[in-house]
């Protein structure tokens, strides 16, 4: 009788180090905030950057600044993105219209809210006074924007779109007054904003 040949059993297949596959899903679930922020500011860098953008985007920026404030005066960081939302929807209504420019009705948003924070003692830590550095700025900024000559408008909207994600980038890594996810999303966004009404010019 012949000895059968022996049978080769294949090699247990190795896992993936479990540590390395935490560390990649860690990795984007804390991230999500930038990918979701790049894929909405990647049409920009594909689309023609016209004087009626501009004009939108300053007004736009005047949502930044509220936004700060109305945390400060709220006092509740969990409500960042619904209070975002609410925002936006209020844009769009005000976009519609146009018997008021929708600038006025935000910045008298932030200006209530200020009031408000006052009144309740929100102000007396520095950095909640620094949203009204933040407010001035940005305010200023997005109203420029709407008054200036076209060219010209555009490199201050852009210069204040940037300055802005430099804003929630600070905050962020201060960790202060608005959600972690929000400053990482926002600060991305704007500064990919920003950069979208300089560059694309020059290539279209």
């Amino acid at each position: 009788m012949t000895e059968s040949a022996a049978t080769v059993e294949p090699g247990p297949t190795v896992p993936a180090p479990p540590g390395r596959a935490r560390g990649i899903a860690a990795f984007a679930a804390s991230r999500w905030p930038t990918f979701v922020a790049v894929a909405l500011a990647a049409d920009g860098f594909f689309s023609a950057v016209t004087d009626g953008l501009v004009r939108n985007l300053a007004s736009a920026m005047a949502l930044l600044p509220t936004m700060y404030v109305i945390m400060v005066a709220l006092d509740r960081r969990r409500l960042t993105w619904p209070v975002l939302g609410v925002l936006l929807a209020g844009f769009v209504a005000l976009e519609a219209q146009d018997r008021v420019p929708p600038v006025v009705v935000i910045l008298a948003v932030a200006l209530a809210a200020a009031l408000w924070s006052h009144r309740r003692g929100r102000f007396a830590d520095g950095y909640a006074r620094l949203q009204l550095v933040g407010l001035a700025l940005f305010g200023a900024l997005s109203v420029a924007g709407l008054l200036l000559a076209p060219e010209a408008a555009r490199y201050v909207v852009a210069a204040g779109w940037f300055g802005h994600g430099v804003w929630d980038a600070v905050h962020l890594i201060r960790d202060r007054v608005v959600a972690r996810s929000w400053a990482q999303w926002c600060a991305v966004l704007d500064v990919l904003v920003g950069l979208s009404l300089v560059l694309v010019p020059l290539w279209t």
